[in-house]
């Protein structure tokens, strides 16, 4: 598999992580084994910040 870093494979990415039985987490919880804690650092553009959140949230993905 190539990665594009487009918002596509992103979502294949989100989509194989919680096929995988992972789980995205915060902060606020102790961690668990197979938790992911997913950030992002918003330097550039805050467009693709926003595309990036919508695409999590329609997958039910938390980031922190």
């Amino acid at each position: 598999m190539s990665c594009s870093f487009d918002l596509p494979h992103y979502a294949e990415i989100l989509e194989a992580a919680k096929t995988g039985g992972y789980r995205f987490t915060t902060f606020g919880e102790p961690p668990v084994r197979g938790d992911i804690f997913l950030r992002h650092d918003i330097d550039l553009s805050l467009d693709a910040a926003l595309q990036m959140a919508e695409l999590e949230a329609e997958r039910g993905v938390q980031a922190t």
